[in-house]
């Protein structure tokens, strides 16, 4: 059977073929040189206006001293150009295999010399050429054969072929270089790098102005940095440099090498300031060079004049100045220079370059910037001189590690990648993060929710790394080792690779006892392991050792904890959010709008978010607002649900605050916004009802305590029934959910007992007697244990007398009906010789006399009440 590559490999043809597919017309067009055409335009027509001077000067200097005296009719002639050409065909052949072809402008430069030899020379009568003696070249010069040659020759070849794109797949490695186009938002910096943009758009000075963006190792700063960059980019005021002076190999050049690239920019402003800027490096590179960094300012003027090197940075300032632009210098990868190299860079900002209208943009670990400069004994407080050097510092927002999980899906769970692999996959990272929709994260938000996978990892980059590296392992022992405890070895290898390197070589293991066949933790030598570590990642790394020396059921038989499966982990080695602002910008939305959005986060998995950012609203901009976030929510409604709980505290709870601030104290105001709501045929009825059940009830149980409520309870009550009896209309099928939406109609309480509104028992009742599905719903749970846990004792739905006042019509229609479902026939039977005598005994418990009866009873309460 053939591989793939041996497949592919037979095809030489087909895959050139594909391969020129891939040719980029429009890369080939712009890198056409408009002025090469000006300069061959020039060349022609300083060919035809001085012809004859031209051909003189070549008849002189070549045609007469040396070409006339050239061998003819040779067949030995013939077979040289013929060879010539030939190798010329030979080498475009070559060079095309090679998938690279001639430039536009060697075309051009052909085209225009190729019209001079032939309008000029080939068909000038004066000129006698050598013709080809071997009969199919006779109608060819030898100076046809020599141009074609010579052109081939002097051609310039280049690829113009796509970029090389490879699909994401198991076996895709993760870039970590940062871009604004292809990765995502995932630090939630793209607003905030926006708000300083503005700033420094509206900000114009005399001289530099430094920005210390500050932040850990893998925080962002990159990533925020080319955001505002971006952002700055839209506005063509902004001159924007990118200086990286890690890539200079001397300290010693970091300055020349940052003058050059300003010279390249103001040059297209002002060709003349090169000189003066590299004047002005040269100065002041042969001064530091000379001097310490502490003595630049007094010994550049004692040695060299102030006036001389202040006339060249005055110089320097004006072409900066009359460009109208403002200059923006981003200094990213700082901490990877040495002290003398951080020195140098901050000499630039501090001192050499001190422009107006510039501003540098640097990416700081504000840590390690001020041990480098403290190694170097030069400064008596680096904060303090951090603090001068920088005018602004910025810290980078805090961002949610609850978008690991999500990322490290989206780069592991590929298309190639099987449902069951997703499936174990997502079932094993399940373990070490965070379950959104666990509620303690909503009702304990103080409470630290990272597990083993957000302490294990600090920041995108380290989840980037992570997925690299188990993608290697995971493609190697995918179905050899536990998915759990490889997950758990690669977040350690990530985290600490000398912690890696004491478990791979068992340093840190022993066995729990004597003859255990399980690995444990040798306690003395992580004590001395640890003892290296830092304070705030010890809990971390012994959480992750414990958790891979743990024998959990969930695990599969190739467990790390068995000594026997310790070289399945290694043997590789020897032979995988919801953002304030755009909620803020979705509650601007239509009603409708705001639903999709909501409903499509929900989809997305992040409805624990979401709840959390609507539980955070407390004030709105005016009624309209808080109308279309309450319909939202009741739209959304769904059991189990906290939205309607928030409408509850919103609307309910909160009415007098409400009552102030959207209504003006007005109550046709606040009560016609209640009706609204309740008359939106959007929202279920059911949940409308429940709305208004919930003012019904705080006057009935007067909870307001003798406040006057903007709404009546007749009126409420009215509303409710209303909507049951719509609802009824609508012949439901949740029996369940019918005999809730009845007990909605409260009305008054009477000793204690609660009385329904009475036209809504006489409209169920109607419903129950002509509807045979109501029917058989309401019966199916007519029975009810009287009191918990079960003791055999039973009692009829508490309101069943409110609903039939006569309870012998019940009666008569239980007597007369017969049910299709066997279960429920024999439900109806078993009850109904019980009715008279509850009824008789004032509604005093009951027991199922007949034993087989009250077995059945007894399951059908625990396993057939909701079978509909």
């Amino acid at each position: 059977m053939q591989t793939k590559l041996e497949i592919k490999s037979q095809l030489p043809l087909r895959d050139w073929l594909f391969r020129w597919r891939q040719f980029n017309l429009k890369l080939y067009a712009k890198d056409f040189n408009k002025t090469l055409l000006f300069v061959l335009l020039a060349i022609f027509s300083g060919t035809t206006l001085f012809e004859k001077p031209l051909k003189q000067f070549i008849n002189y200097f070549l045609v007469n001293p040396i070409i006339s005296y050239c061998e003819q009719n040779q067949i030995k002639v013939d077979l040289m150009f013929v060879a010539l050409t030939v190798a010329a065909l030979s080498y475009l052949l070559y060079q095309l295999s090679k998938k690279i072809v001639p430039t536009l402008n060697s075309f051009l430069f052909a085209f225009t010399f190729g019209s001079i030899y032939i309008l000029f020379f080939r068909v000038d009568k004066s000129y006698i050429f050598y013709n080809f003696l071997l009969s199919p070249l006779r109608s060819f010069f030898y100076t046809d054969a020599f141009f074609f040659s010579l052109t081939i020759f002097s051609f310039s070849f280049k690829s113009y072929l796509n970029p090389l794109q490879k699909p994401l797949s198991q076996y895709t490695l993760i870039e970590d270089y940062p871009s604004h186009e292809k990765y995502p938002d995932l630090y939630g910096s793209t607003n905030y790098a926006a708000t300083i943009a503005s700033h420094i758009l509206n900000t114009s000075t005399d001289t530099s102005f430094a920005i210390g963006i500050i932040g850990e190792w893998g925080s962002g700063k990159s990533d925020f940095m080319i955001r505002l960059k971006y952002a700055l980019k839209k506005f063509p005021e902004n001159i924007l440099i990118d200086f990286n002076p890690w890539r200079v190999n001397k300290a010693d050049a970091i300055v020349e090498e940052f003058f050059k690239t300003l010279s390249k920019q103001l040059s297209l402003y002002n060709p003349t300031v090169t000189k003066t800027i590299t004047e002005y490096s040269n100065r002041v590179l042969q001064t530091a060079k000379e001097v310490s960094y502490k003595l630049i300012d007094t010994l550049i003027t004692k040695w060299f004049g102030d006036d001389d090197i202040q006339k060249k940075y005055e110089e320097i300032n004006t072409t900066i100045k009359s460009t109208g632009k403002r200059i923006v210098i981003f200094i990213d990868d700082v901490d990877r220079l040495t002290g003398k190299e951080v020195m140098e860079v901050l000499r630039i900002i501090r001192n050499t370059a001190n422009f107006a209208n510039t501003f540098f943009v640097i990416g700081i670990d504000q840590t390690y910037i001020v041990n480098v400069l403290r190694n170097t004994k030069d400064f008596s407080n680096e904060e303090e001189y951090l603090k001068k050097v920088f005018q602004l510092t910025i810290t980078l927002p805090a961002f949610k590690k609850e978008v690991f999980i999500s990322e490290i899906k989206k780069h592991l769970f590929t298309s190639d990648l099987s449902e069951d692999e997703k499936k174990n996959l997502s079932d094993a990272f399940s373990r070490f993060t965070v379950n959104m929709s666990d509620p303690s994260i909503w009702f304990f938000p103080a409470h630290n929710h990272e597990y083993l996978l957000e302490s294990m990892l600090d920041n995108i980059r380290d989840v980037k790394r992570f997925c690299n590296s188990f993608k290697i392992v995971y493609n190697l022992l995918s179905k050899e080792a536990d998915l759990n405890d490889l997950i758990v070895l690669e977040l350690i290898r990530n985290k600490s690779t000398d912690l890696y390197n004491a478990i791979r070589s068992k340093h840190l293991l022993s066995f729990a006892d004597m003859g255990t066949n399980k690995y444990a933790l040798e306690a003395d030598k992580w004590t001395a392991f640890e003892s290296n570590l830092t304070e705030k990642d010890r809990s971390k790394l012994k959480r992750a050792v414990d958790f891979l020396l743990s024998d959990g059921n969930y695990k599969n038989q190739r467990k790390f904890i068995y000594p026997h499966n310790f070289y399945i982990y290694f043997a590789y080695q020897l032979f995988n959010q919801i953002s304030f602002s755009e909620f803020t910008e979705t509650l601007k939305k239509d009603t409708d709008d705001i639903v999709t959005v909501f409903q499509k986060w929900i989809d997305e998995g992040k409805e624990a978010e979401l709840f959390k950012v609507v539980s955070y609203l407390d004030e709105f901009e005016d009624a309209h607002s808080f109308k279309k976030i309450v319909i939202v929510l009741l739209r959304l409604y769904k059991e189990g649900s906290n939205y309607f709980e928030q409408v509850k505290q919103w609307v309910c709870i909160l009415w007098k605050f409400n009552h102030k601030k959207y209504f003006q104290s007005d109550d046709e105001q606040h009560r016609q916004f209640l009706l609204s709501i309740l008359a939106d045929e959007t929202i279920d009825r059911y949940v409308r009802a429940l709305l208004a059940h919930l003012f019904v009830h705080s006057l009935i149980e007067d909870t307001i305590q003798g406040d006057n409520l903007f709404i009546t309870q007749r009126e409420l009550q009215r509303i409710i029934y209303r909507l049951f009896s719509d609802y009824l209309d609508t012949s439901p099928t949740d029996p369940i959910k019918t005999i809730q939406f009845y007990y909605l109609n409260d009305y008054k309480r009477v000793n204690g007992y609660v009385i329904l509104y009475p036209p809504a028992g006489r409209r169920f009742k109607r419903y129950l007697l002509t509807n045979p599905v109501g029917f058989e719903g309401y019966v199916r749970l007519l029975l009810r244990p009287y009191q918990h846990p079960y003791n055999g004792k039973l009692v009829l739905e508490p309101w069943i007398e409110q609903i039939f006042p006569d309870w012998h019509v019940f009666e008569h229609k239980m007597s007369i009906t017969t049910f299709t479902d066997s279960s429920m026939d024999r439900l109806r039977q078993i009850i109904l010789p019980y009715l008279n005598p509850f009824f008789a005994s004032n509604r005093t418990p009951f027991e199922i006399k007949n034993k087989e009866d009250q077995n059945f009873v007894d399951n059908f309460l625990q396993f057939g009440r909701r079978t509909y």
